[in-house]
């Protein structure tokens, strides 16, 4: 109904005028599609929650299991009429994102309404004439207490008091003169507090129960009175809800009259009683001063209850879609792009039913309930929408969130929902733990950028906490073992008969390898002067999967030392390519580790401190710096990608 509206701002507005031809289209479309405007009172509930965000790229919506009771409830609270909204400035959009609300772009525009010659005549409506009536008044406490405010209050209706006329409710006339005051509206606030003869528990023999609302014999006469007061308090309050009139009930939480037929059905779950009073009883405690008033501001209208950001926090929301924009817009019009999907999402999945959803921007909230905007923008892509709603019958409602507690902010932005947060709450937590080691929180985030390299950029939060842990418990470089150390191990070995194992460490050390690089070496990753007919006494390690490998994806090493090279040819020379050079395990290589460092006296465990195979990278880097005092050379060799971080190894 864009061009009807339009036609509604031409001046003057007390003139007859010419209605545009595109009125008059959307006129006979309203006309066609009138018996679709039917409302489907007993459709279902999605037993979802949804979160829809989209950014100036992509779109993203989540959603997390919820009851459909609660989802009933929840949608009844849901914006449903719409206000008027107007596209959001840039600045405000970013400030949005931050979590900021820098200005309402919500709420009636200022129309400047025609004078009117023509006189209104006076409403018919009696008006209030009393401010509460109380139904079974008892002592009437309540009563007292609102007069004594200034309230005018009606005499009440009970069984016998002095003030009080015999008006019991059970009689036809009497409860048919207090209809007439709820039918009428001429008061303000109901208080009903009906008696628990037969409905409370401590009542002996007991006469009914949860299961047996009515009693366990209806027709006894002292059941059947109580019965009919029941009813007729559960009809009096459909009225008095019915009418806009405001009630409250008193009544033991413990009883059973709330699971009477007709009690539950007229209160709502906001109003639902959730606490025991105590009956016919007086305060006799003084509070102290400041107590007696309200010292709490109230919200102010257009602030979101503080419930909506933790139910938000609470859910487990998990994705359902995700996609790029084809081309960029305004941040609002691409919002209301994501509701459309959603739409065409729950039409296809969930016909016929309700559903609610949170979003981070009220300019979607309010011109997605009210199903037009002042941009013409918006109304375009709203009303290309109007075919999923009408064909799918479907009735949706939405809650604002801030965006903060949006949890469809990640597919948006590019992120898994939930996830970077998630890992560094991960890190916190076991940090706080004491024992767990920080190679856990390592491993979770490079496992993180290994699954997702896109959001390298993104996982700063995370490596600031192992930054943090690093800083409160700095760790221990590892020891390096000289060259005498390294000969004595190769001998012991050599004596030992541990060919294979001398031969490999040599390689190790000498071209600065790590454990899992050099123990799993082949005949065909060893080139030795032979294998490529050459006189020049040099031999390359080819390394298939190096740890370091964004330097480059295939490395070598090179190996002079002419000692090693005249063993290893004695070695492997003759041996197939595809054999390995240590024909064991990585622990079997250990364990040998073990018993020559043993044999030599020399630490080799992590609680001594001493020297394990992973020292054998920093011990030939060491060695090689102290014969050529070369540190470029230091680092291509050792495959390191930048000279500083060599500097750092030598130093530590």
């Amino acid at each position: 109904m864009n061009a009807v509206f339009q036609d509604s701002q031409l001046r003057p507005l007390d003139k007859v005028i010419r209605l545009s031809r595109d009125s008059i289209n959307e006129l006979q479309s309203l006309l066609w599609l009138a018996p679709l405007f039917v409302s489907d009172l007993r459709c279902s509930c999605v037993p979802s929650l949804f979160a829809l965000d989209a950014s100036p790229f992509a779109s993203g919506m989540v959603s997390a299991p919820l009851a459909e009771s609660i989802v009933a409830e929840l949608w009844r609270h849901g914006e449903q009429r719409g206000y008027y909204t107007r596209l959001e400035s840039p600045a405000t959009a970013t400030l949005r994102e931050l979590g900021l609300e820098t200005e309402a772009a919500f709420g009636a525009a200022p129309v400047d309404h025609p004078s009117l010659d023509v006189p209104v005549p006076a409403s018919l409506r009696e008006g209030f004439l009393f401010d509460c009536v109380e139904l079974f008044s008892g002592e009437t406490h309540w009563t007292d207490a609102h007069a004594r405010a200034g309230l005018h209050c009606h005499a009440g209706f009970d069984t016998s008091h002095p003030r009080r006329r015999f008006s019991d409710l059970s009689d036809r006339a009497v409860f048919s003169e207090v209809l007439a005051l709820a039918a009428r509206r001429v008061v303000r606030e109901w208080r009903c507090g009906p008696p628990c003869l037969t409905f409370g528990t401590l009542r002996r023999p007991r006469i009914r129960s949860k299961l047996y609302p009515s009693g366990f014999n209806p027709d006894d006469p002292l059941t059947a009175l109580r019965n009919l007061l029941a009813r007729r308090v559960a009809f009096l309050c459909c009225i008095i809800a019915l009418t806009g009139q405001f009630f409250s009930i008193e009544q033991m939480a413990a009883g059973s009259l709330q699971h009477k037929n007709g009690i539950q059905q007229s209160i709502p779950l906001s109003a639902r009683l959730s606490s025991l009073e105590e009956v016919d009883s007086e305060l006799a405690l003084e509070l102290p001063p400041g107590f007696d008033e309200i010292t709490a501001d109230s919200r102010e209208f257009f602030d979101d209850p503080e419930w909506i950001g933790e139910l938000a926090d609470s859910l487990p929301f998990k994705e359902l879609l995700r996609y790029r924009f084809s081309r960029p817009g305004h941040i609002n019009v691409l919002e209301t792009r994501t509701f459309k999907s959603w739409l065409k999402w729950c039409a296809k999945r969930h016909p016929n039913s309700r559903m609610l959803a949170l979003m981070d921007s009220r300019v979607l909230l309010g011109a997605s309930s009210k199903g037009r905007s002042s941009s013409p923008a918006l109304s375009r892509v709203l009303r290309s929408s109007v075919p999923y709603i009408l064909g799918g019958r479907l009735y949706p409602a939405g809650l604002h969130v801030y965006s903060a507690k949006n949890r469809s902010d990640g597919p948006p932005a590019g992120l898994p929902s939930q996830g970077l947060p998630r890992l560094s709450r991960f890190g916190s937590r076991t940090f706080a733990k004491a024992g767990l080691p920080r190679y856990l929180l390592v491993y979770a985030i490079t496992a993180v950028q290994d699954s997702h390299p896109h959001l390298r950029n993104q996982l700063t939060p995370a490596w600031q906490i192992d930054k943090k842990w690093q800083q409160a418990e700095p760790g221990e470089c590892r020891p390096v073992i000289s060259k005498p150390v390294l000969l004595a191990a190769v001998s012991v070995a050599i004596l030992w008969n541990w060919h294979d194992w001398a031969a490999i460490t040599l390689i190790g050390f000498l071209c600065m390898l790590h454990p899992s690089e050099f123990i799993a070496l082949t005949r065909g990753d060893l080139i030795l002067p032979s294998d490529a007919l050459s006189s020049d006494r040099v031999a390359y390690v080819y390394i298939r999967n190096p740890k370091t490998a964004r330097f480059a994806r295939r490395q070598h090493c090179r190996l002079e030392d002419s000692l090693t090279l005249s063993f290893l040819e004695a070695l492997f020379t003759h041996v197939p390519l595809d054999q390995k050079l240590f024909r064991a395990s990585m622990s079997a290589y250990r364990n040998e580790w073990n018993a020559v460092m043993a044999r030599l006296e020399v630490p080799h465990t992590l609680a001594q401190r001493g020297a394990t195979p992973g020292v054998l990278r920093g011990s030939g880097a060491t060695f090689l710096y102290l014969e050529a005092e070369d540190l470029p050379l230091v680092a291509w060799r050792g495959r390191w990608a930048r000279t500083k971080t060599v500097e750092f190894y030598l130093q530590e």
